[in-house]
């Protein structure tokens, strides 16, 4: 039986190596591609207003020229898609949570 393990990367070159390491090294393994998941290049930080400049720690650690940026980059996330046996599932898993990946998921 085919199945379907995705995994979640920080980069593109993460995705990839892990990609090839699972062509490479483990049996049964069909193909693997790189999809970028969209809707996650910003993270809000929560804070909406500028920073008071009256006299309080703030202001004798920030600098004047400092201005608040809201929004953070978190980066893009990027799914590792690896196509195998179902026997090979547990190897293709193991493999990737060496790899640091995120978030693992198989489908039968």
């Amino acid at each position: 039986m085919i199945s379907r393990v995705i995994a979640e990367f920080d980069s593109r070159q993460a995705a990839q190596f892990a990609v090839t390491q699972a062509k490479n090294n483990i049996g049964y393994v069909y193909s693997g591609s790189i999809v970028t998941s969209p809707g996650s290049r910003h993270h809000r930080s929560g804070l909406s207003y500028p920073l008071n400049t009256h006299a309080d720690f703030l202001s004798a650690v920030v600098p004047d020229s400092y201005t608040m940026n809201n929004e953070i980059h978190a980066g893009e996330k990027y799914s590792a898609r690896i196509i195998c046996g179902s026997g090979a599932v547990e190897n293709v898993v193991s493999m990737l949570h060496a790899l640091g990946a995120e978030n693992i998921r198989s489908a039968v």
